[in-house]
């Protein structure tokens, strides 16, 4: 019996070309980012977008939390298939999208009753500071000279013990993303309503440049899907009512 030709390269295309649908994007993502990753619901911002535009261009994506520093050495061994934060130093063979997937605003955050003037990040050199996972790389080289000098220096993999240190008094200075700052320290408002620690007022000093993070991902073909989905989602309007559904929720629980 004589097989037709089509049927043979219709059998070839399926070995060779598997089925978008069956492929799984193993995505690293930090442990405390809301509200763009949240881990508890596998919800935020960034997240919602992230699956969906995968989703859209055909692909399923599979969350991986860890600290930043874990999630660059398993992307970097080939564990991991894409990541939400790293920096082109970090994942050197990684293939950026083309917009960036999330925007930090990173302050320096006291206690106003501390009194502290800080005017340059060297100022910094003199207190106990606490960091975001990986924060020495990924902040601009100032910061990690200062500090090396500071008489403590943590760096947080859970951002909300970040604040927690700041407010019972084992850090005097902070680093973070505003929103993440206003997140964490809203929800320890609202779990412990009579603790006037979480009452007292901040100052949050901008000395760095917004820091614009573009999803990594190893191969041309991931990044070309997930780029293809960004833009499917915009042109459908979904990008926008995440964004929209978000904000509302959230002027409605954060502190300002």
């Amino acid at each position: 019996m004589r097989i037709p030709v089509s049927f043979i390269a219709t059998l070839a295309a399926l070995f060779l070309y598997p089925a978008q649908a069956d492929v799984v994007v193993h995505v690293g993502t930090s442990l405390s980012i809301p509200p763009y990753v949240i881990p508890h619901n596998n919800s935020g911002i960034t997240l919602d977008l992230t699956s969906e535009a995968l989703a859209a261009s055909g692909l399923d994506s599979d969350v991986h939390y860890s600290s930043n520093a874990e999630n660059v050495d398993d992307f970097n061994l080939g564990k991991l298939n894409a990541l939400l934060v790293t920096q082109p130093q970090l994942t050197p063979k990684a293939f950026f999208s083309s917009e960036p997937v999330m925007i930090f605003h990173n302050v320096i955050i006291t206690l106003k009753d501390a009194g502290y003037n800080i005017e340059k990040v060297s100022d910094l050199s003199d207190l106990r500071i606490g960091a975001f996972s990986l924060a020495k790389q990924l902040l601009p080289k100032p910061f990690a000279i200062t500090a090396d000098l500071a008489p403590s220096y943590i760096e947080y993999t859970q951002q909300i013990e970040q604040v927690e240190a700041l407010y019972n008094g084992d850090c005097d200075a902070i680093i973070m993303d505003r929103l993440i700052f206003r997140y964490y320290l809203s929800k320890l408002r609202h779990r412990n309503p009579p603790d006037m620690r979480y009452q007292a007022s901040y100052t949050a000093v901008e000395l760095f440049e917004p820091s614009e993070y573009f999803m990594a991902f190893s191969n041309e073909e991931y990044r070309n899907a997930f780029d293809e989905g960004i833009a499917t989602l915009r042109s459908n309007g979904r990008y926008e009512n995440i964004i929209n559904s978000y904000e509302q929720t959230l002027s409605r629980y954060l502190i300002q």
